[in-house]
């Protein structure tokens, strides 16, 4: 925690843009891809989750500056590594049917249900305005599939995947937040199966149950940071109140959406491929990071409009930079949850 502490003081980690080097050319990209698979194919989400050479790799080395095409899990695998590590690959493999049965065979009660022909109302809405087509092309790039890829399949892909789950999950059926997560879902995912799993394996497993039922989840993780606040960012929470910005304003759309639509997309895979390793505490992890690295510019603010600026600068953050904040000021031992 000090090391990153005197680095951002220092200004040896740039907290607005790090020092970045070029990026590898594609050959050593696909030779790590190569690497990882031979290396980790065959291992479960369990032995990975425990792999000193993964939880290094998706958090960061605080103290050595790596090309940016070295930070995170390698772009090849990272789908891979998601189905692994969130369970999604064990979920499929229990129900090998589950998918394909609900899209072709729906449950008969379904078919005329007014829950489920609201639920895709809702749907056929939010998909087209789930994210511009630049926003796209940005995470497609990300995980190496080409910025200049074609886009027309993602609002019909999205779409199929969140009625997939509305079927699957009535309790919950469809509410907003959840097109954003499966976005990143459909782009990192190539098949709908697949993709179904992970998000499946996230809303029923990773994130609290209560997120997307009643919100009565979210309230009381927004509370849950607020305590946290209190203890180590005691000035950010003080601003906070001082400018009457409440904390529910920013920080329940921070865990719901698991900081996709508040992050830039390449942004939000690096802190997917942390959520995938450590679960839902991450989220603590991360926005406690960028709060506290948006900390000298709150301090500055005197309205409500100026701490809420300060907040918008979250999405011009250096991402390596919040992780190594998160890790090093709010690891283990500072913010857990068990």
């Amino acid at each position: 925690a000090h090391a990153v502490h005197a680095l951002v003081a220092e200004g040896q980690v740039g907290v607005w843009g790090a020092r970045r080097e070029e990026e590898e050319e594609e050959g050593g990209a696909d030779e790590r891809d190569k690497e990882w698979r031979v290396r980790y194919a065959g291992k479960t989400g369990i032995e990975l989750r425990g792999c000193k050479e993964v939880r290094e790799t998706v958090w960061g080395n605080e103290a050595s500056f790596v090309p940016l095409s070295k930070q995170g899990l390698p772009r090849g695998c990272r789908e891979m590594m998601w189905l692994k590590l969130s369970g999604a690959e064990d979920l499929k493999g229990k129900h090998p049917a589950g998918y394909a049965r609900l899209m072709l065979y729906p449950p008969q009660d379904q078919v005329h249900d007014p829950g489920m022909a609201k639920a895709e109302f809702e749907i056929d809405k939010d998909v087209k305005r789930t994210f511009i087509d630049s926003e796209i092309r940005d995470t497609l790039a990300a995980v190496g599939r080409g910025r200049d890829s074609n886009t027309e399949w993602f609002c019909p892909k999205l779409k199929r995947l969140l009625l997939a789950y509305a079927r699957h999950n009535r309790r919950v059926g469809y509410c907003q937040s959840l097109n954003y997560l499966g976005g990143i879902v459909v782009i990192v995912v190539e098949r709908e199966e697949e993709c179904f799993w992970l998000l499946v394996a996230m809303l029923d497993n990773l994130l609290p149950k209560t997120y997307y039922c009643d919100l009565s989840g979210v309230m009381l993780d927004v509370e849950v940071l607020n305590l946290l606040m209190e203890r180590s960012l005691g000035p950010v929470r003080d601003k906070l109140e001082i400018t009457h910005l409440p904390l529910t304003s920013f920080a329940a759309q921070w865990f719901m959406c698991a900081f996709v639509n508040v992050l830039p997309g390449p942004s939000v895979l690096r802190v997917w491929d942390c959520l995938f390793v450590d679960g839902h505490v991450v989220l603590f992890r991360v926005a406690l990071a960028l709060l506290k690295a948006i900390e000298g510019e709150l301090g500055l603010a005197t309205e409500m409009e100026d701490a809420m600026m300060a907040l918008q600068r979250a999405k011009t953050l250096e991402i390596q930079t919040v992780l190594q904040i998160a890790n090093g000021c709010f690891g283990e031992g500072v913010v857990d949850l068990s």
